[in-house]
């Protein structure tokens, strides 16, 4: 009876055997394997707002299936609002979301995460780029309570502060500064705020009467302020003409200075150069810069500044202002600002997946090339090489569009389980690597 009854039990181990490869087959397909962005990540939104599209992910099993029922927690990071939802549960398609998201109030980077406890799988991160409100308060920064002699400048062009309800700086707003009657004039006197919400006129000369003078900026949301200054006598010497000798319609990259110095010559009656005439330089257009708003000329009638480029590439204008007694001459003079080199490789999707060996993953990897001020450089060659993992790319090298970005091929992962890598080049940037976590 012995021989029958090792014959009977080989069957049985082999049958347990078989049920438990299929228990645990059973067991993986239930499990989540993949975790994706599926919508709102990379936003741009205003601050105390809501976002445009709720983040919302799709959870896969290791087969690619969509997984329903799987508790998801939603965790906006420090000072990043909060969610309509604390947590949820996919659905039938596998995705879930955390509702609306109400941003903070902070200007800058926002972050929601949104994970899967219980599990290895690495979190979905969602970043908003925030921006600033609308304009709600303008308040005085410098240049109030000034003296100065009648028909010239005071020493300080007043200096306002834009900001939004929640004390955000906002760059962009346009500020109009206004002499009040008899207060003299403005030289550039409409103004967008910079980067810290500051704005200022080049120039306030005071009018020809002495006494108290008036000069009121104004934001559209705010309140507008007042600056007041005091003009003692003695009128300006007046000048004849002007003549531009150098810097007129001129092409550099932006950021940078153009090559020739704009340059003015005041001249008399008589074509004699005029000395110690107070010039003024105002940005009109493209938001640049020049490093002397304000300067006399020299004993050959000439003054002159750097002009430096904005940061966005396009039309730049620059106004040459001659103050003559009460008369005021003006120059227009233009520039082109053009797209720097390549500065930063920033990575946009495809970086942080995970799939079954030898799969194609569903998200391409794609980056964006900008510049020092993060203008998107198109035509530039970009390069995407396997370099562990024994993964596989379609296609390695490709051109960056009009807005900056590039996508390489499939990306197929190999078949040993961990980590699978991929640099991205471009000429001599430091390079980024994408990482993705092969799962048997």
């Amino acid at each position: 009876m012995r021989p029958l009854v090792v014959c009977l039990a080989l069957p049985l181990l082999a049958c347990a055997s078989d049920s438990t490869t299929l228990t645990e087959s059973l067991v993986r397909r239930t499990q989540p394997a993949f975790v994706a962005h599926d919508a709102g990540d990379g936003q741009v939104g205003i601050a105390g707002m809501t976002v445009a599209t709720s983040p919302r992910i799709q959870v896969l099993d290791v087969t690619g299936r969509p997984l329903s029922n799987i508790h998801i927690s939603c965790t906006p990071g420090p000072s990043s609002g909060s969610t309509a939802t604390a947590s949820t549960a996919t659905n039938a398609e596998g995705k879930a979301d955390c509702g609306t998201w109400s941003l903070g109030t902070e200007a800058g980077v926002q972050t929601l995460t949104m994970s899967i406890g219980g599990t290895p799988l690495p979190p979905a991160v969602f970043t908003v780029r925030v921006r600033a409100g609308n304009p709600s308060l303008i308040t005085p920064v410098t240049g109030d309570q000034q003296t100065a002699t009648i028909g010239t400048p005071v020493a300080r062009a007043p200096v306002v502060r834009v900001t939004d309800a929640y004390g955000n700086a906002v760059q962009g707003a346009l500020v109009s500064f206004t002499p009040a009657a008899t207060s003299g004039a403005v030289y550039g006197n409409l103004v967008t705020t910079d980067a810290t919400g500051a704005a200022s006129p080049a120039l306030w000369t005071l009018g020809p009467t002495p006494g108290a003078q008036q000069l009121i900026a104004t934001v559209t949301g705010a309140n507008p302020i007042v600056f007041r200054a005091t003009a003692l006598g003695q009128p300006v010497q007046e000048a004849s003409r002007v003549v531009v000798l150098a810097g007129d319609a001129q092409a550099a990259a932006v950021g940078t200075a153009v090559s020739a110095n704009p340059t003015v010559q005041v001249l008399d009656a008589q074509n004699l150069p005029v000395k110690n005439v107070l010039i003024g330089f105002a940005v009109t257009e493209g938001g640049g810069t020049v490093s002397m708003a304000t300067t006399a000329t020299d004993g050959a009638g000439v003054a002159s500044t750097m002009w430096i480029m904005g940061k966005r590439p396009g039309a730049q204008g620059l106004e040459v202002r001659v103050i003559a007694g009460a008369a005021a001459t003006t120059i227009p003079l233009t520039a082109t600002a053009l797209v720097g080199e390549p500065a930063t490789i920033l990575p946009v999707r495809g970086d942080g997946q995970m799939a079954v060996a030898n799969t194609v993953l569903p998200d391409r990897p794609t980056v964006r090339v900008l510049d020092a001020y993060d203008n998107p450089v198109s035509g530039v060659t970009v390069i995407f090489a396997v370099r562990t993992g024994g993964s596989r790319i379609a296609s390695g090298i490709t051109i960056t569009d009009t807005d900056g970005y590039a996508t390489a091929g499939d990306w197929q992962l190999g078949s040993v389980v961990g980590e699978s890598t991929m640099e991205v080049r471009v000429g001599s940037l430091a390079t980024l690597t994408f990482k993705a976590t092969v799962t048997p």
